[in-house]
């Protein structure tokens, strides 16, 4: 009997104990799910809608550079690009995709594996890292820019044979070129957004991963902060797989500043021209002291206020057209533009190059020469002695008192 007892006595403690164990669990998940619930809910909650958001960037339209009486050298255009929509690409089928892409490529006359590349985000494994898009998902992709406009009213009209394909209108860079002003070193040029530049630019608040412009160069890198603007958003709702469910909150870009320089582009011109047409007569003047005709593949200009210090002009050879960079530069020409065989065109030879500079002497003689009532078609001759005539020697010796001399000179205003 007492045997019995004893074990009777085991099994209930064992039932408290499972009892006891039991109520601690729920106790313990019932705590749990009211801190979930209730303590951090807002937190959670906060961070589920925060998921649930995309900003989708807006580029703004980049600022004008004039000269000093506003004469535009750097404009906008209005370009057709043809863009892809990753959101409803990804809802078709692999067929359906490939065949998208092929009828696409043959309209643009591109080759389909370029599309393809164009089209794959730089986090996917299989992304070339020369042509992915490094932007959200959201974003629609450019695939081509500079479209001719029949092709992009065409993929307009037939979208049903282009599903998940846009065709919009995007604002690139233009070169009016007042007097037929190049100033491409001086002006300088857009391109790709770099990781480094990126993430220096990053620093400083000033730059979204999603653009695919860049400043480079002389007058758009310096200006820059003035001439970005600010890029404007629109917040979207998405789903678990990325879709837009709801469009919210707009905010316009506001375009960027317009930079009036100190330039003078008539002036501009003339500079060119004459630096060109110098270089050119050089290359077929024959130098005794070679043997041959001067080599003459480069050379420089600039010219500035004397009394203000101001830069009205500025040339160098050789240079370039700089609308070879509007919508992207092809590796062959950017290979052009730093060939030495081809005398290195985007180095800037004012501002980069080392290069001795011309006859210091010949202006300090042009202004005596006009102070002492010469004409400006009057040529001097500047022989090697102090000899010659009277009005020469007086110049010569009025001037710095030094007897450095010249071939010969002409004065030109």
């Amino acid at each position: 009997m007492s045997a019995t007892t004893s074990n009777a006595t085991k099994a209930r403690l064992r039932l408290i104990v499972v009892r006891v164990l039991m109520i601690s669990l729920f106790i313990t998940l019932l705590s749990r799910l009211w801190f979930l619930q209730v303590a951090s809910g807002q937190d959670y909650r906060a961070a589920a809608q925060a998921q649930a958001k995309r900003e989708l960037i807006i580029q703004p339209a980049r600022g004008l550079i004039v000269d000093d009486m506003g004469r535009p050298l750097v404009a906008n255009r209005t370009s057709w690009v043809i863009a892809l929509d990753r959101n409803l690409f990804d809802k078709l089928t692999a067929q359906a995709q490939d065949q998208v892409l092929g009828r696409l490529a043959s309209v643009l006359g591109r080759a389909k594996t370029e599309l393809e590349q164009r089209s794959q985000l730089c986090s996917e494994p299989t992304a070339k890292a020369e042509r992915c898009w490094n932007g959200s998902s959201i974003q629609p992709i450019p695939l081509a820019s500079d479209v001719p406009q029949h092709v992009a009213v065409q993929i307009l009209e037939q979208t049903e044979d282009y599903p998940a394909i846009l065709a919009q209108q995007d604002s690139v860079r233009a070169y009016p070129q007042p007097y037929g002003v190049n100033a491409a070193q001086l002006l300088g040029y857009l391109s790709s957004i770099t990781k480094g530049e990126f993430d220096q630019a990053k620093v400083s608040k000033i730059a979204h991963s999603t653009e695919q412009a860049w400043w480079a160069g002389r007058l758009e890198k310096t200006y820059d902060r003035y001439l970005r603007g600010m890029p404007g958003q629109q917040t979207l709702t998405v789903d678990a797989r990325g879709r837009v469910i709801d469009e919210g909150e707009r905010v316009e870009a506001q375009p960027g500043e317009t930079l009036v320089t100190s330039i003078d582009a008539k002036l501009q011109s003339f500079v060119e021209r004459q630096l060109h047409e110098a270089l050119t007569t050089a290359r077929g003047t024959f130098d005794k002291v070679t043997g041959k005709n001067y080599v003459a593949d480069t050379g420089a200009a600039v010219v500035m206020q004397a009394r203000t210090g101001r830069i009205v002009a500025m040339a160098s050879q050789p240079t370039y057209d700089p609308n070879v960079w509007v919508g992207g530069i092809s590796k062959r020409a950017l290979r052009g533009l730093y060939a030495k065989s081809a005398g290195t065109p985007l180095l800037s030879r004012a501002t980069q190059g080392q290069l001795a500079p011309g006859s210091t002497w010949k202006p300090i003689m042009t202004v005596g020469a006009l102070n002492n009532g010469f004409e400006p078609d009057t040529k001097l001759d500047c022989s090697s002695g102090l000899g010659g005539q009277p009005v020469v020697q007086e110049l010569r010796v009025r001037s710095l008192r030094t007897n450095r001399v010249c071939s010969s000179a002409r004065i030109i205003l």
